[in-house]
């Protein structure tokens, strides 16, 4: 970090000549998956029938967006993890 950097709060934030902070960011975020990949995750997890979807259908979108946050929070989490881990190194 330079004299210049700027902090706000418990966060850094990059000046904008930092390509390799950017680039550091830029190729953690892409290690989350996309919204189609985390719903069809959690389709595939859950395993549930057209039928049940249709009878339960409030208590599917319940049990979907808890289930759909979760595999999130994981891929969040890791990010978060490899990004502070990779600051500690440099």
């Amino acid at each position: 970090m330079t004299g210049q950097d700027e902090f706000c709060g418990n966060f850094f934030i990059f000046e904008k000549n930092d390509l390799m902070g950017r680039k550091l960011i830029e190729d953690i975020i892409k290690t989350i998956p996309s919204v189609g990949e985390i719903i069809n995750t959690t389709w595939d997890y859950l395993n549930l029938s057209k039928q049940y979807v249709r009878r339960n259908f409030g208590e599917v979108l319940m049990r979907f967006d808890k289930e759909a946050t979760n595999v999130f929070k994981k891929y969040e989490r890791e990010a978060i993890k490899e990004l502070a881990l990779s600051w500690i190194e440099s």
